[in-house]
C-alpha cells in the first residue's frame, strides 16, 4: 500500500490529508512476474509520481511493448530491440555514465596518473574479463 500526503490550505493551518492509492491487483500471478509490485513502484513513484502526463506516456509505451510481444516472433523481435534502446537511453542517467565521462575528460586533459588508467584500456580489461570480447585500441 502507497501512502501519499497532501497538503490542503486551512483558514488557520495546513492539514494534512493522507490518501490512499493501493495499486490494482495484477492480472498475471505473482510467479509470472519477472518484476514484483515493490520493484515496480520504487521506480514508478518518484518517476511519475508527480506527472500524470508521463506516467499516462509511460502506461502506453507499456502498452505498445505488450502488444508487440503478444504479437508474434517479429513484434517481440521488435520489443526486444526498443528495450535494449531504452537500456541505452537510459544510461545516460546512470552514476556509471558520470564517473565514465569523468575519467574521459581527465584523460583528454592529460590528468590521469597511469597510461592502464585510460578509459578505453579499463573498459577493454574489463570487457575481455568478463565476455573474452577484445576490444580494439587504435595506436
Amino acid at each position: 500500500m502507497v501512502t501519499k500526503v497532501k497538503k490542503r490550505k486551512n483558514t488557520k493551518n495546513i492539514e494534512l490529508v493522507l490518501e490512499s492509492t493501493t495499486p490494482q491487483l495484477s492480472e498475471c500471478r505473482e510467479e509470472d512476474l519477472l518484476v514484483d509490485t515493490e520493484t515496480w513502484l520504487a521506480f514508478v513513484e518518484p518517476c511519475l509520481c508527480n506527472d500524470s502526463d508521463a506516467a499516462e506516456t509511460f502506461a502506453h509505451l507499456l502498452q505498445t511493448i505488450t502488444e508487440a510481444i503478444e504479437n508474434g516472433p517479429d513484434g517481440h523481435r521488435r520489443a526486444v530491440c526498443t528495450l535494449k534502446d531504452g537500456i541505452r537511453l537510459a544510461y545516460g542517467y546512470t552514476k556509471a555514465h558520470k564517473a565514465a565521462l569523468k575519467l574521459y575528460n581527465l584523460y583528454l586533459r592529460g590528468k590521469l596518473k597511469s597510461p592502464n588508467d585510460e578509459p578505453l584500456i579499463l573498459i577493454g580489461a574489463a570487457l575481455e574479463r568478463a565476455e573474452g570480447m577484445v576490444v580494439e585500441q587504435d595506436q
